[in-house]
């Protein structure tokens, strides 16, 4: 049940701890701020100073956003904590060379790369991506929903679906095997369109825990839909208009995504039960992870051209089934001089034969 203190306490979990003048209406959920401080009144006043330079919060009025969300409103002081994400705590991991090796294994007989025979026994860089496979979410099999995904970061249980949308991806320094590194996930936004809502993450790798500058930033958009009543549209042809410098050419296993899955602890059954993806989400089969696809891509790009890949934003515009015709391509876009150094970028995008998947833009730092 949620008290005054209760409520408090997840204020000043997303709002931080110097908004002292919260009042809560607990006849309502209702509650209003009379003290926000400089950073939560950006959107309202861009000429205002941000008092602090840690990384945004979950701005009020999408904190109030998901009290009013929750299904038992209607009913006050009656609503359980479950229906709240807990803190997102920092997440601490061993960077070893067994996931990042695991993963190539995986990997290579769709890239045609050579496969890894021994395990690496000295430290080196994480490639782009390979973060995805660590920081397994520490969650118990009792704080998952009924299709295995988490609880932590689902904000309403109205809407039992959910999708990778997008994201980015800056990398501004490495990350290596053989050492501890630090994970800090933050809720940075909450909007509703049209019965979906998105939800943002923005996620800071710290090599060893203790460096001030994250070696990786992340930010993450999920999209959460209401349940699935009948099968999608079909999908608007969209072919990419261009033809690509490097391909590749195959189609995705079950085997794959099961893999995938259990180097991410990712327990999501629309990855790996036919019978979950095709009877309750009314897709054809089970879908391929979006961090996957993101992989793909950042691969093909280490596999075609050298370089320190800088970032990479994408956006997910369609699902893929298993088993479907899948092309990964990159194609040149610039290159030019940047701070006395050689940048390229490079559209970097994944189809099948209704077209775009997923669509990025990577800018790669040449040697």
């Amino acid at each position: 049940m949620i008290t005054p203190a209760s409520a408090r306490a997840l204020a000043r979990t997303h709002l931080g701890p110097r908004n002292a003048a919260l009042d809560f209406d607990l006849t309502t959920l209702r509650f209003t701020s009379s003290k926000l401080p400089t950073m939560f009144l950006r959107s309202f006043n861009p000429a205002a100073k941000p008092q602090s330079r840690m990384p945004p919060r979950l701005h009020p009025r999408a904190l109030s956003a998901q009290l009013y969300r929750h299904p038992l409103i209607t009913r006050p002081l009656t609503t359980t904590s479950a229906a709240f994400p807990p803190p997102l705590a920092p997440t601490e991991d061993f960077i070893s060379p067994t996931p990042t090796h695991l993963l190539d294994i995986a990997l290579s007989p769709y890239l045609n790369t050579t496969l890894p025979s021994v395990l690496p026994k000295s430290p080196k860089p994480l490639p782009p991506g390979h973060h995805l496979v660590y920081f397994p979410p520490p969650i118990p099999e009792s704080q998952l929903l009924q299709d295995g995904s988490d609880a932590q970061h689902s904000p309403t249980p109205l809407l039992p679906r959910r999708m990778w949308a997008g994201g980015s991806l800056a990398f501004n320094s490495p990350v290596e095997t053989f050492t501890h590194a630090l994970l800090r996930e933050e809720i940075t936004n909450v909007a509703d369109r049209n019965g979906k809502t998105f939800v943002s993450f923005d996620r800071y790798i710290y090599p060893d825990g203790t460096s001030a500058e994250a070696a990786i930033v992340e930010k993450r958009d999920l999209v959460f839909l209401p349940p699935a009543t009948t099968p999608p549209p079909p999908r608007k042809r969209n072919r990419p208009p261009e033809e690509p410098d490097f391909a590749r050419e195959f189609s995705t296993t079950q085997h794959l995504l099961f893999r995938f899955s259990a180097l991410t602890y990712n327990a999501h059954r629309i990855h790996y039960d036919p019978e979950f993806a095709a009877g309750v989400e009314f897709h054809v089969g089970p879908l391929v992870h979006g961090p996957l696809s993101v992989v793909f891509l950042l691969e093909l790009l280490r596999a075609e051209r050298k370089g320190r890949v800088k970032g990479f934003v994408y956006r997910c515009l369609a699902p893929v089934v298993v088993g479907e015709e899948y092309k990964i391509c990159g194609k040149l876009k610039s290159r030019g001089e940047v701070e006395g150094r050689m940048e390229a970028v490079y559209s970097l995008w994944s189809e099948t034969k209704s077209g775009y998947a997923v669509m990025g833009t990577a800018t790669v730092v040449e040697d």
